[in-house]
């Protein structure tokens, strides 16, 4: 997939380590497996029980590596409770980049949640389009000082993708083996 905005994608290559990248991608290839594991060859339940306790096993784990990988590698993780006091979730931000996690099932809107929804008012710059005469080092049309994403993740995709504000779109997705590939070259 080709990046709508290559100076994002460079700010987003710029802003994460390389071992934080290659540690969520390796840790993300075993959590699949795992939690299929740990909820199906546990005899306290039955296939039903298993089948609806895999996801949340699924996210649990991924929640802690990513903070564990971002606190590691001289990024900020931290769990926030959400505005309904009902889960938990995490958020990791550099210099220049907040995000959180979630699982999608095709690289889909991810389900709402009032954080989601108020952190991406920071790209609210993001959604009104670029001039390029204008963009020049010193001034970046359209760029915030602070992006939001979502680290997405699903049946074969890990990537960055980041939310418009008001409409159920994504401005733009980064994947994961891109921000490697960037980091190596």
């Amino acid at each position: 997939m080709k990046a709508t905005n290559p100076r994002l994608l460079n700010i987003f290559s710029d802003e994460l380590p390389l071992g934080f990248l290659e540690k969520v991608k390796d840790g993300f290839q075993q959590i699949y497996k795992e939690a299929h594991h740990r909820g199906h060859d546990d005899p306290a339940w039955d296939t039903p029980e298993a089948n609806y306790l895999v996801p949340h096993l699924r996210r649990a784990m991924a929640e802690k590596l990513v903070r564990d990988a971002a606190n590691s590698h001289g990024l900020s993780a931290i769990v926030k409770m959400n505005s309904k006091r009902t889960s938990e979730y995490t958020i990791v931000s550099s210099a220049r980049l907040l995000f959180t996690v979630s699982h999608c099932t095709d690289r889909s809107q991810v389900r709402y949640a009032k954080f989601r929804q108020q952190n991406s008012e920071l790209n609210s710059l993001l959604s009104q389009g670029r001039f390029e005469v204008f963009d020049t080092p010193e001034i970046l049309q359209g760029c915030a000082d602070s992006i939001y994403a979502i680290l997405i993740y699903g049946d074969g995709f890990i990537e960055f993708a980041i939310p418009e504000k008001k409409k159920k779109k994504w401005l733009d997705h980064y994947p994961l083996d891109k921000l490697i590939e960037m980091k190596l070259s």
